[in-house]
């Protein structure tokens, strides 16, 4: 029988290649499922199989809130936290000036550590617009550091703990000119 060249050149030679690595996986993997193999043939008694184990208690945990709502609960507690931390951000932006033909508009995320005292301990940048709106911010959060703004850390069983969030911040595209209009007026 006549074979192409396109089988003799590239079918049979794959084909076979594919089954050598598989024959050499399945060695591999043999070999390590042997070494692995601890038990053999060691009887384990039936009072070490049925040790008890310890359930966990439930934990309850309270993410880290922004000052400014202290006698709120719950929901409104968080609204509350999420409309006071916009607040300060609005109010501490300087939105970068670009270009006209830069497309900045976007969600710049910062994730910040906050620590068991409530103060902001660290941050690194999650996600970048771009065109110095990230860094603008870093910048805010680096302020939030100085000022020492001190949130509500989160807590664990009514413990304070530190924990993580994310801050963003959705910048607006700036444009450097009006758009012109057309005269339509007519002579």
């Amino acid at each position: 029988m006549n074979r192409s060249a396109k089988y003799k050149y590239f079918y049979l030679p794959w084909s076979i290649g594919v089954l050598v690595l598989g024959i050499a996986l399945a060695n591999q993997l043999m070999e390590i499922h042997q070494a692995n193999s601890f038990c053999g043939n060691v009887d384990i008694p039936i009072e070490a199989a049925a040790v008890p184990v310890a359930i966990p208690t439930k934990r309850l945990t309270t993410m880290p809130f922004f000052p400014g709502c202290a006698e709120l609960t719950g929901g409104e507690k968080r609204n509350c936290s999420q409309q006071k931390l916009s607040e300060y951000l609005e109010s501490h932006a300087g939105y970068a000036t670009g270009k006209t033909t830069h497309r900045t508009a976007g969600n710049a995320t910062i994730e910040v550590w906050i620590g068991a005292d409530g103060l902001v301990k660290s941050h690194r940048t999650y996600k970048a617009v771009g065109h110095g709106r990230s860094s603008d911010l870093a910048r805010i959060v680096d302020n939030m550091m100085a000022e020492g703004i001190r949130w509500e850390p989160a807590t664990v069983n009514g413990k304070p703990v530190s924990s993580s969030t994310m801050v963003s911040l959705h910048y607006n595209m700036v444009w450097a000119g009006g758009l012109k209009k057309k005269d339509s007026q007519s002579k």
